[in-house]
């Protein structure tokens, strides 16, 4: 992807970010990215290729000229990192939904989850039934960890399990990461939610009846 530090500059006002927030987007540091802009230094093309996709995702459309626009159809994004963006998951999707709403996760490795998570979990999972947050997960076939009292839970083949994990609720879609630390990428956007959504649904309607 070719783009200008004109162009950086000029998609961080269409957004409305300061730097900081592109450098959280991107994953690159506050300190690089002002460099970019001023063109004290000259990118390696991975970091052009990380500032660009982020902006896309934020709803930037890049033209000729050099120049930029606003898509149509823009993205909110948010990235929590460290071992808190799992828990500040939870507080979106419990101030998120409304009572009788329900959450969608895919790719659920219970084990892995609540060895991060432990501390805080059952908490959690009260705040959900008093609120009448129901969920979903799929889970890989034989997975017998059964964490989430709230939620219904389905098996699916390997061939069908999401290595990462994915959740959808309301008009929002957020990707875990777990190396080289817990991330989470969350996005808002109506169309790209409902996407998901029909994803899960069409393997949730494959998927086997989770059983002990």
């Amino acid at each position: 992807m070719d783009i200008v530090p004109s162009q950086i500059k000029a998609a961080r006002a269409l957004l409305e970010w300061n730097q900081e927030q592109l450098a959280e987007a991107s994953g690159i540091s506050k300190p690089a990215l002002a460099n970019i802009e001023r063109g004290k230094t000259t990118p390696r093309l991975n970091t052009l290729k990380a500032i660009g996709y982020a902006l896309e995702i934020a709803g930037i459309g890049f033209t000729d000229g050099p120049g930029v626009r606003l898509v149509q159809d823009r993205l909110d994004v948010i990235v929590f990192r460290g071992k808190d963006s799992i828990y500040r998951l939870w507080e979106d999707i419990y101030t998120t939904l409304q009572v009788g709403q329900e959450r969608l996760i895919s790719g659920a490795d219970e084990t892995k989850f609540l060895s991060a998570t432990s501390e805080r979990f059952d908490g959690m999972m009260d705040r959900y039934k008093e609120k009448g947050i129901a969920g979903r997960i799929l889970s890989l076939k034989g997975d017998r960890n059964f964490a989430d009292p709230t939620s219904e839970y389905r098996w699916v083949t390997k061939a069908r399990f999401s290595d990462v994990p994915y959740y959808v609720y309301a008009d929002k879609y957020a990707v875990l990461l777990w190396e080289p630390e817990p991330r989470v990428i969350l996005i808002q956007n109506a169309i790209l939610a409902e996407s998901y959504r029909r994803q899960f649904n069409r393997h949730w309607g494959k998927a086997e009846i989770a059983r002990k």
